[in-house]
């Protein structure tokens, strides 16, 4: 019998840039997060501790986006503006096919705009080379897709250990591994990290993608229709790992998402309509109020638009 590959020579999968998927005309803009540019502290991502000033996580400004879709161009992203502060938890929500997903494959850099200019991190993704977008992703952005995305001869462990492969200082493949059986242990994986994908459940599948996500500490968690798939209380379950892990680690996270759970706990929704993107006031705001967040309300930049700082 075959043995599994190592995981620094399999496919890397979400880590790989692809093809960025079509979805509805919506335009915006709205701030969200610190006011400040840059936050002044000792930071640490993907492994490696950094001192000084902590660029934003993400920052669109006038972004667009325009498919090919046979003779026509189809323009998916227009005069998009956004911007994502440390520890921002956002809901994005809209009907299907409203751009949901384009927009976490374009903070995922998993495709770029056609204009304007979006930074990860402070890096400026138009004219990437594949192979740095990946390394971006691998060193700064945590990803799911709809589906685990888990590879099928791989145990959990080595699901996860494969995230760690391709960052800027990998380390050793023993020390990869550690990393991945911490992060499994972290959403409650630690007892089946042998086990490959077709032995667990859906929810411990999500939680295996999950950690593979934050292995390697990402300062922007992206997560495409995650609870799809599961019983109603399995997505609870599973959105209280995603609450411990971005709070304990103030990970600026986006959940696309159709699951009125996800828009139950998010402090900011964004929601894709009639080609604006625009935020609505989510439940926990209205019960709390703004000072159960340390957030306060900032002027709207665009029509219909609000956000929080």
């Amino acid at each position: 019998m075959r043995s599994p590959p190592d995981p620094g020579e399999v496919d890397r999968g979400p880590f790989l840039a692809g093809p960025c998927p079509g979805g509805g005309p919506f335009s915006g803009d709205v701030r969200i997060g610190p006011q400040d540019e840059r936050i002044a502290r000792r930071f640490q991502v993907g492994g490696r501790v950094h001192e000084g000033l902590m660029p934003v996580p993400a920052r669109a400004r006038d972004v667009g986006m325009t498919f090919s879709v046979d003779a026509d161009q189809r323009e998916a992203v227009r005069h998009l503006d956004l911007e994502i502060g440390q520890g921002a938890y956002i809901g994005l929500v809209g009907a299907s096919g409203a751009g949901k997903s384009t927009v976490i494959h374009l903070l995922a850099a998993l495709c770029t705009p056609t204009q304007g200019s979006l930074e990860i991190m402070g890096e400026e993704t138009r004219g990437l080379t594949a192979e740095r977008a990946g390394r971006l992703r691998a060193d700064e952005i945590g990803l799911m897709l709809p589906s685990a995305g888990l590879l099928p001869r791989l145990t959990a462990l080595d699901n996860v250990a494969v995230a760690t492969a391709f960052t800027s200082a990998p380390g050793t493949r023993s020390f990869r591994r550690q990393r991945a059986q911490a992060a499994l242990e972290v959403v409650g994986m630690g007892k089946l990290v042998g086990k490959p994908p077709h032995q667990l459940t859906a929810l411990e599948r999500r939680r295996v993608g999950l950690a593979r996500a934050i292995v390697n500490g990402p300062s922007l968690l992206l997560a495409d229709e995650p609870t799809e798939g599961l019983t109603q209380n399995e997505a609870r379950i599973f959105l209280d790992v995603v609450d411990v892990v971005r709070q304990e680690h103030n990970m600026a996270t986006v959940i696309a998402s159709q699951d009125p759970e996800v828009t139950a706990r998010a402090h900011d929704i964004l929601e894709l309509r009639d080609g604006l993107l625009s935020t609505i006031e989510p439940p926990t705001r209205r019960a709390l109020g703004d000072d159960a967040f340390g957030r306060h309300a900032i002027e709207p930049k665009g029509p219909g638009v609000q956000g929080w700082t």
